[in-house]
């Protein structure tokens, strides 16, 4: 019978002492881990070491099943960090040569995965405009009418796109009269 008390040396706190190390004692009392079977589909409450709490069975803990919260940010880190010789930087190199290395911190362009949805600055080689775009539509810009990308428009931080940027440096040029500097 699952309800009954487990036999000495046969409980979830004596045989998966790594996941009894999660117990949440306080709202689990007066039951502990050394009360239950390891299998048990009796629900009781975990706490993992960030403090974050949830409930399931110790049988779930058994399967695999963890902190909800932690599982979710190191999902989100597995999806952002490119996979062995596919990071931006060298499936993109061009667009990587406009990665802006002082309001990026610590993240290169070789840290970070060609369709992350996460935004990043980006400063044009040529006329030193910056912007905030994610890596994904930054490697694959189409024209969007509506985008307020003009630089000192009221909203100068609003995501841009590549193709926007050079058809407002060659509109200009035309009007000027002016060559393009393709140098920095």
């Amino acid at each position: 019978m699952s309800s009954a008390r487990p036999e000495p040396g046969r409980s979830l706190g004596d045989l998966h002492p790594v996941v009894a190390s999660e117990w949440h004692h306080s709202k689990n009392a007066p039951l502990t881990a050394f009360d239950l079977k390891p299998a048990s589909a009796t629900t009781v409450w975990w706490q993992c070491k960030l403090g974050h709490e949830w409930q399931t069975k110790p049988q779930n803990r058994l399967r695999g099943e963890r902190c909800p919260e932690c599982a979710k940010t190191l999902s989100a880190v597995k999806r952002s960090t490119p996979k062995p010789g596919r990071p931006l930087a060298d499936l993109y190199p061009d667009i990587a040569g406009d990665w802006d290395t002082e309001k990026n911190g610590d993240f290169t362009a070789y840290d970070v995965n060609p369709g992350s949805k996460t935004n990043r600055w980006w400063t044009c080689r040529v006329c030193s405009f910056g912007w905030s775009t994610d890596p994904d539509h930054e490697h694959a810009p189409t024209v969007d009418a509506r985008s307020a990308d003009v630089p000192g428009s009221a909203s100068p931080n609003q995501p841009r796109n590549r193709l926007n940027h050079w058809a407002r440096r060659i509109r200009r040029w035309l009007r000027s009269g002016t060559p393009i500097s393709t140098t920095s």
